[in-house]
Parts: C-alpha cells; sequence; structure tokens
C-alpha cells in the first residue's frame, strides 16, 4: 500500500512540472537558444510550441531561453525549486561591470543592447498580478525587466505545475 501511495506521489509531481508555452508572433523563425547559445528549436511564425520545446525543466534547474545565440539578447531567465518556478527578464547588455542604470550600463557596454525581441511571459493557471504575474518586456528599457546588475524585485514565482505561455513580438507587428 505504501509503495502504490509512493507511486502516486511521484507520478503528480512529474505531471505537475511547470511547462514554458512558446509562440512566435514575429514575422520571422524565433531560434529558441539556451545557455551558451545552445540550440533548443525554431519557431515559425504564427506557431506555439509546448513541452518546453523539449528542453528538459525539472525541480532544481536554474536556466535561460533567448532568441538568437547572439550575447545581445534579452533573457528569459528561471529557476525551479521550492515548489515554486521563479522568473524573469533580462535585458542587461553583455559585459556591464558595475552599472548602476540602464543608460550607464549603455555607456560602459559601448552601446550593446540586452534586447533584441519582444516578449510576454504570462502565467496560465496561478496568475495573482502580485508574484505570479504577466511579465511584459516590449522594448529595451521595459520596466518588467532587469536592466541593470542589482536592478532588483523584478522576479515573479508561481506554484510548480504554472504553465507560463511565452509570447515572441506580442503585438505581431515588427518586421524581421
Amino acid at each position: 500500500m505504501h509503495l502504490q501511495l509512493l507511486v502516486v506521489a511521484v507520478v503528480a509531481t512529474l505531471t505537475s512540472a511547470v511547462e514554458f508555452r512558446f509562440t512566435n508572433k514575429c514575422p520571422y523563425t524565433i531560434n529558441l537558444r539556451g545557455p551558451g547559445g545552445k540550440f533548443i528549436c525554431d519557431i515559425p511564425p504564427r506557431q506555439t510550441r509546448g513541452g518546453n520545446c523539449g528542453a528538459k525543466v525539472i525541480d532544481g534547474t536554474s536556466s535561460l531561453f533567448k532568441h538568437t545565440a547572439s550575447d545581445q539578447a534579452n533573457l528569459l531567465e528561471f529557476s525551479v525549486k521550492y515548489g515554486k518556478v521563479w522568473y524573469d527578464m533580462s535585458n542587461i547588455p553583455p559585459g556591464p561591470d558595475h552599472c548602476t542604470s540602464y543608460e550607464d550600463c549603455k555607456r560602459h557596454t559601448g552601446g550593446k543592447s540586452g534586447f533584441n525581441v519582444p516578449v510576454d511571459v504570462i502565467p496560465t493557471r496561478h496568475n495573482n498580478g502580485r508574484n505570479c504575474r504577466k511579465i511584459h518586456d516590449t522594448r529595451p528599457d521595459a520596466p518588467d525587466a532587469f536592466l541593470f546588475p542589482g536592478n532588483t524585485l523584478k522576479n515573479a514565482d508561481c506554484p510548480f505545475d504554472e504553465v507560463l505561455d511565452v509570447v515572441y513580438c506580442p503585438g505581431g507587428r515588427l518586421r524581421g
């Protein structure tokens, strides 16, 4: 009997893991990458890819998703731990050192950008508008995104069974 309960608990945990579901409303293919520019999948225009686009996302995972292998890309950063998924968007330019504002980072990095595509991250199950909330990152200096090191309090977190819709070009009007 105890073994049956253990099996049910393990199966319930595995089936309730966080899912990132990617939708591309851009007129060009989203080339989804992970840390180090590792290829994950391509998402053609007007397509959706569920199941984390094949990426392994389990308890203890800390990783990121981005469009293209470039270091000049906004990052959807996430960690899965303590029964939650923690997530944020980072538009911090590469090589910022110790800058103290978005403009300071641009000057310090020679005008590099940490943004290359508009993104919305939308919780579909537990959105409460507070800690489990939509992140709207549609410009390089988006208020919802991390803009410089030490720019804190931009993280969001939801229960581990959340499904997060990640929508590229949420307005659907950008050119390739």
